[in-house]
């Protein structure tokens, strides 16, 4: 199995290549074919030819249905095997390295090759060459004696302080230039927030929200009567407390929420920095309801806290005033409201008046009822949709789309702010195959162009996202909408420069 896995690799490296050398060759021949842009949108010929490249990506992504990040990580590697790592490469190919372990080698080198390639001079060049080899060869040593891949990782970073020719202060620099916080999709209402941030920032929050949670842990252990009601008894006759109605890591999670939606204040959370600093109060109770917010508390016994410059309080008195009811419910106190997102958001007209079937948040899917109403209050906007069903609770419509009805003669090139929002209801999303950019920063484009005959009517009008805006309109991939019986409303059917068709229908209905 591990060889036919090596193989495997190593083929689809080649293959990846190769097409994407004739991809590429067929898109100077479209240019050369094409001298004028369609819809009268030059660009300069270097760049219609960099073009090419972005739809070679599709190509692949769309035959492989995989993500075209994907693509072009796979792209990276075939070309750095091919044509820098051919030890790595030749074992591949005889299956004696895993496709793991190839991968791993070829992310690591590839920050050397991309030096060489802006290297300005022949010395500058060697460095970049000598360090390429040293790592492979280190790291192709260790690969084929059975290292796992945790373990290579690992080798890998302490190789690449020993080997890079630019100093570590410098890489910093460049690699902060990066940092960023990205949001993503879950399941059941959840989603994943990730940050890029320095390592010792990073470490610092870790530990600043733990200090937060453990001392909420506590005060909840030892000041809520219903934690303590646990009958049992250990063997010396004391009485165990229950335990805590929140885990610590759950804890950690309320505290990161309340604190950046501006359900805790700031000020109250902030140590002052000396030592022996008092803190006092004790945490209040919840009430069963709505996601909470932080309260004020009341004042109790005193407790003591050792300052640190900046740091987290850690006594139960000052986190009385950052107890959080992210997930369980209501703390009395002043608010501080977040800012609203911009997002669009559907909800059943029941809901909004109290019911509990979910809202559908963008391309997050469901979430709560009471989220959803929260949400709703601070929007900026509304559309209303309605659907209609007969007096025995059937539904009438029997397409299973929802489609906004804007009426427009399609005479003005401008599209109306009504008709744009209605767009972004029915597309949800960048209508190129495997693209899921929202539709909310996403371009309007006519399918066929103004300057062809095209209209501004909805049938007419579909969302792309940049990217794939300019590939519509500067390569051989041309998209048209299905025949009525092919498909529902609004649904696209796009030729690649190869001839293989694409299907892409609009999101599907909320409800």
């Amino acid at each position: 199995m591990r060889r036919l896995e090596s193989w495997l690799a190593w083929a689809k490296h080649r293959a990846v290549r190769a097409t994407m050398a004739l991809a590429q060759a067929e898109h100077e021949r479209w240019v050369e074919a094409h001298p004028e842009p369609d819809g009268g949108r030059g660009l300069p010929r270097a760049e219609r030819l960099a073009v090419g490249q972005r739809s070679a990506v599709a190509e692949i992504a769309g035959a492989l249905q995989i993500g075209e990040k994907a693509v072009y990580a796979l792209v990276r590697r075939a070309d750095l095997l091919a044509d820098h790592l051919s030890a790595t490469d030749a074992a591949l190919g005889a299956a004696l390295l895993t496709g793991a372990t190839a991968t791993i080698i070829a992310d690591e080198v590839q920050q050397y090759a991309d030096g060489l390639a802006s290297a300005t001079d022949g010395q500058e060049a060697a460095v970049f060459r000598h360090a390429m080899e040293d790592t492979e060869s280190s790291l192709l040593d260790v690969g084929l004696a059975g290292c796992r891949p945790d373990q290579l990782k690992a080798r890998a970073r302490r190789l690449r302080e020993r080997c890079h020719p630019i100093s570590f202060s410098a890489r910093h620099a460049a690699a902060l230039a990066d940092r960023h916080v990205r949001i993503t999709p879950d399941g059941d209402g959840m989603a994943v927030l990730t940050a890029v941030l320095p390592a010792a920032v990073a470490f610092r929050i870790d530990g600043r929200l733990g200090e937060f949670a453990r001392a909420l842990q506590a005060a909840e252990t030892i000041t809520d009567p219903g934690l303590t009601a646990d009958p049992t008894v250990d063997s010396f006759g004391i009485r165990r407390p229950a335990a805590p109605s929140r885990t610590l890591t759950q804890l950690r999670a309320d505290v990161l929420a309340d604190l950046l939606t501006g359900a805790a204040d700031l000020a109250d959370c902030a140590g002052d920095g000396t030592p022996d600093s008092t803190g006092t109060g004790r945490p209040g109770r919840f009430d069963a309801g709505r996601p909470g917010r932080f309260g004020s508390g009341t004042v109790g016994t005193a407790g003591t806290v050792i300052g640190r410059s900046g740091g987290a309080p850690t006594d139960a008195g000052a986190m009385n005033r950052v107890r959080t009811g992210t997930s369980t419910g209501t703390a009395n106190g002043a608010t501080t409201e977040a800012p609203a997102p911009r997002v669009l958001l559907t909800i059943p007209a029941s809901t909004l008046l109290g019911g509990h079937e979910p809202g559908v948040l963008g391309e997050f899917g469901p979430i709560t009822a009471a989220e959803a109403r929260e949400l709703a209050a601070t929007a900026a906007s509304l559309m209303l949709g309605l659907t209609v069903d007969d007096p025995g609770g059937a539904v009438l419509r029997t397409d299973s789309r929802i489609v906004p009805v804007i009426v427009t003669d399609g005479r003005q090139y401008r599209i109306p702010d009504r008709l744009r929002r209605s767009l972004a209801v029915r597309d949800g999303i960048c209508r190129f195959p495997g693209c899921r950019r929202t539709a909310t920063s996403c371009d309007v484009d006519h399918l066929v162009a103004w300057a062809d005959g095209g209209s501004s009517e909805p049938g007419n009008l579909t969302h792309l996202c940049r990217k794939h805006h300019v590939l519509k309109h500067h390569s051989g991939w041309s998209v048209a909408s299905a025949p009525p019986e092919a498909g529902t409303p609004g649904s696209l059917i796009w030729r690649s420069p190869t001839g293989r068709h694409y299907p892409a229908e609009p999101e599907g209905p909320p409800f």
